[in-house]
């Protein structure tokens, strides 16, 4: 991680005759630069973009296509990608991947006839509500009422011309439909968490795994966290978590003293680096970052932490105090990065999402876990978390979005899961409340009766 703009990379797209796509590179620069996309971002984009020419050369063999043959062009590609085609080796990826590729690629060939007057492959077309059938209204009205749960300028919608029934959409927009089934628990065995932590060799690795399972971090937040994001006030652990380019940060330079900036400044004066999430797809040290729920801290751009248990809380505060003694104080001052290697030529370098994951792999072997096992990777850890707010501490949905950090409460109900158990133990505790009810209930009536007769 050498330099400010060290990783820093645009995905680009070769044509057949090896020749570099400058419309992709442009629309790619665009991205990045003007709209601030992350490179996770503009590699699906240009990934989509690369596949559909992949099958525009192999199935329709590169030949010109009039107008009107472009919307075929793109249901087929929408088929192959979602069913699998076997003249590409394609296997099926789903009706979901399947409309994001379509979208991605629309979105492309929508930059390209604005910026470079071709012509639109999937071009969008302006409907009218009652145009739509029966069903595409239902459709509409739920997706509109939806919306009120996660737009914060929903009550501006009927000004809108999408509240006014003037629909908007690309002319090829796949449907890819809801099974009405069963969710699938997709959390960690919640038997199995206190073991995994066990299984761990040395004290870095249940520190991770503490703040997977019961902070409800993800993985790639782990890896963003500063040592001065932890401390342990009255032998509780508090952490902090910043946006790891725009939260507002203070350090003490040697030269100007006290300086206030984001943490973006801070890691480029202080070390020479840019932020985790910036580094390209293929640098060892990227680190994701998703969008969140932030605190009401004017300009911090920080989120709020909650201890799934508070005694978690409390024990992962004496293992840090051990952890920063053997190692993390003792390391040169070349990153702040909280969690780091400990061994070999590599001690002390930042943490790698590789190194990671292989540390929850190889414990969960330990236990006699395969990541075959539904549940048993890194994510399915934040889903246990989830779990456990909705099935043991009964938190309702909109507080398990807070402490979920979730910016749309559509996103907590995925987590959100609760045990068949749970709710059979909630209604028989209703039934038997209902049951020692029944004979007030009655005496009640019999009293009421006998005041009317009389």
């Amino acid at each position: 991680m050498e330099g400010p703009t060290a990783g820093r990379s645009i995905p680009a797209l070769f044509l057949m005759d090896g020749e570099l796509s400058l419309f992709s590179l442009s629309w790619a620069r665009t991205m990045m630069i003007i709209e601030g996309m992350s490179p996770m971002h503009l590699y699906k984009c240009i990934s989509s973009v690369g596949l559909l020419y992949d099958f525009y050369l192999i199935c329709y063999g590169g030949r010109v296509l009039a107008p009107h043959e472009m919307p075929m062009l793109m249901r087929d590609f929408f088929e192959a990608r979602a069913y699998g085609n076997s003249l590409l080796g394609w296997s099926s990826v789903g009706r979901k991947s399947a409309k994001k590729d379509v979208r991605y690629a629309s979105e492309f060939s929508k930059y390209c006839a604005k910026n470079f007057n071709t012509i639109q492959v999937n071009p969008t077309e302006r409907k009218l509500l009652v145009d739509l059938n029966i069903s595409e209204q239902i459709q509409f009205f739920s997706k509109l009422e939806h919306r009120k749960k996660w737009d914060f300028l929903g009550h501006l919608t009927p000004t809108t011309e999408l509240g006014q029934g003037i629909i908007t959409e690309l002319s090829v927009n796949p449907k890819t439909g809801r099974i009405n089934q069963k969710k699938n628990k997709s959390y960690f065995p919640p038997d199995k968490v206190l073991k995994l932590i066990s299984a761990t060799t040395n004290i870095r690795d249940k520190l991770a795994l503490m703040l997977l399972f019961f902070g409800g971090l993800r993985e790639s937040e782990i890896l963003h966290l500063y040592v001065t994001d932890i401390t342990t006030p009255d032998g509780d652990t508090e952490i902090r978590i910043g946006h790891p380019e725009l939260s507002i940060y203070e350090w003490d330079d040697q030269f100007r003293g006290k300086q206030v900036g984001n943490r973006q400044t801070f890691l480029e004066q202080r070390y020479g680096l840019t932020s985790r999430n910036k580094l390209g797809l293929t640098h060892p040290y990227h680190a994701g970052w998703k969008g969140m729920m932030y605190a009401k801290r004017d300009r911090y751009l920080e989120a709020d932490f909650y201890w799934l248990l508070p005694d978690v809380g409390r024990y992962f505060a004496k293992l840090h105090r051990i952890y920063q003694h053997q190692h993390r104080a003792g390391i040169l001052d070349s990153h702040p990065y909280y969690f780091i290697n400990l061994y070999g030529d590599s001690y002390g370098t930042a943490t790698k999402m590789s190194n990671l994951t292989k540390i929850f792999y190889r414990a969960a072997e330990r236990i006699g876990l395969s990541s075959t096992d539904r549940g048993v990777n890194p994510h399915g850890a934040r889903h246990f978390y989830g779990y456990f707010l909705a099935s043991f501490l009964k938190i309702p949905i909109e507080k398990a979005q807070v402490m979920l950090r979730h910016a749309s409460i559509a996103s907590t109900e995925v987590y959100y899961s609760i045990d068949d158990r749970a709710v059979r133990d909630e209604l028989h505790k209703a039934y038997q409340k209902l049951s020692d009810d029944i004979p007030e209930f009655i005496s009640e009536l019999k009293r009421l009766d006998m005041q009317e007769i009389m």
